[in-house]
Parts: structure tokens; C-alpha cells; sequence
């Protein structure tokens, strides 16, 4: 065999490989593609699915959160109307023995006014009296 000969059957058969080849990369380039648009598509399914279960998962933490915090309000609610009441019965207490006490200074003072009263009607009468006598 010649090397005119060896090099065109090595030239034939380095052909021969690169077709292989390329039709084998071509092959395998539309079953990676394929499965590219495969796993694309699984995980566009399982990204929903997790998606939809987060959702879920948020919205009943959000009503556990929302209904603690109900809770929470109600009792501090209750408490502060508790303390109110409670305040309104002392002051109402405080107020009631003020105006007892101001009933009790009042009718000393009264007593006062009515006796400097019949004091002056006298000294009136007096003085009216005296009066008349040296006229």
C-alpha cells in the first residue's frame, strides 16, 4: 500500500468518524434539548406545586397570626376596661365623699351666715330702736 493509498483510507475513514460524530452530537444535542424541555417543564410543575403549598402555608399563618393577635387585643381590651371601671368606681367613691364633705362645710357655713344674720336683724332693730327714741 502506498501512502497516497493509506492517506486517502485514513482521509476516508476520519471522514467517515467525523459524519458519525457529527450525527451522533446532533442526536444527542435533540435528546438534551428534549430533556432540557422535560426537566424545564417538571420543575415549572413542581415550582408551582411549591408555590400553591407556600401559599397555603402563608395564608394559615397568617390567620394563626391575625387571630393571636385578636386574642391579644380582647384580653388587653378586657383589661383596660376592667381598670377603667375600677377607677371609675374610686373616683366615683373620692367624689361622693367630697360632696359630703362639701354638704358638711356648707351647712357650717349656712349656720354662719345665719347667725351673723339674726345678729345684724338685732343690731337693725337696735340701732332702729335708738333711733326712733331721738327722734
Amino acid at each position: 500500500m502506498t501512502i497516497e493509498e493509506l492517506d486517502a483510507k485514513i482521509s476516508a475513514e476520519f471522514s467517515a468518524v467525523r459524519t458519525k460524530m457529527s450525527g451522533e452530537f446532533t442526536a444527542v444535542r435533540a435528546e438534551m434539548s428534549a430533556e432540557f424541555v422535560a426537566v424545564r417543564a417538571e420543575m415549572s410543575g413542581e415550582f408551582a406545586a411549591v408555590r400553591a403549598e407556600m401559599s397555603g402555608e402563608f395564608a394559615a399563618v397568617r390567620a394563626h397570626v391575625d387571630r393571636a393577635i385578636k386574642a391579644e387585643g380582647d384580653s388587653i381590651r378586657a383589661q383596660v376596661d376592667a381598670r377603667i371601671t375600677a377607677e371609675g368606681e374610686t373616683t366615683r367613691r373620692h367624689f361622693d365623699i367630697v360632696a359630703e364633705q362639701f354638704k358638711d362645710q356648707t351647712k357650717v357655713l349656712a349656720d354662719g351666715i345665719g347667725r351673723n344674720t339674726e345678729r345684724l336683724d338685732d343690731h337693725e332693730k337696735r340701732i332702729s330702736t335708738i333711733e326712733t327714741e331721738r327722734s
